[in-house]
Parts: structure tokens; C-alpha cells; sequence
């Protein structure tokens, strides 16, 4: 256990930096993410571990990227506007959804 605080004390920051030198690689990472926290040892821990371990996985890494797209403005344009809209949504009725699923 120790072992894999410390590689994911390493691997974190540099993936952070990583994917805001190349955004090509955050849906690989993503995708990792997603597998990780649905592996069998995760899913076998009980509790919602999966979940205390995605989400700010996903903030951590997102984060810096979603800030460059917001400041491109190219969410501003087009179909994009919808889709800001959307999102901002989804945002706004997460933990509202989250916390009625720990609670059940």
C-alpha cells in the first residue's frame, strides 16, 4: 500500500504537467483513470472508493486544460454555446445526484 502512495505521490504531478505539455495524451489518461477505479481491487474495497478516487482525478487533470479551452473562447462559438450550457448543467446538479447515491 505504501508503495502505491509514493508512485502515486510521483506519477500525479507528472501527469499533470505532462498533459498540459501534451493534451493529446488526457484522454489516454482518462481512460486509465476510468479503468483503474473500475478494476477489480477497487470494486472489491467496498464503500464508494471508485468514486473518492475518479473525481478528483478527473478535477486534477482537467482542470488545467479546461481553463486554456475557456480563455480560447471556442466555447463562445457555435454549437459549443449549447454545449458550455450543458455542461455548466451537469455541474451544478453533480453533487446533488452524487450525495443522493452515497446516501442510498
Amino acid at each position: 500500500m505504501a508503495a502505491l502512495v509514493i508512485l502515486a505521490a510521483v506519477a500525479i504531478p507528472w501527469g499533470i504537467h505532462a498533459t498540459r505539455q501534451h493534451v493529446n495524451g488526457l484522454l489516454i489518461l482518462l481512460a486509465l483513470i476510468e479503468a483503474a477505479t473500475a478494476s477489480w481491487w477497487v470494486a472489491t474495497a467496498g464503500g464508494n472508493i471508485g468514486a473518492i478516487i475518479r473525481y478528483p482525478l478527473i478535477l486534477l487533470f482537467c482542470l488545467p486544460v479546461s481553463l486554456a479551452v475557456w480563455r480560447s473562447g471556442i466555447l463562445q462559438q457555435g454549437g459549443f454555446r449549447d454545449y458550455s450550457i450543458y455542461l455548466l448543467w451537469a455541474l451544478l446538479n453533480s453533487p446533488t445526484n452524487n450525495t443522493k447515491r452515497m446516501g442510498s
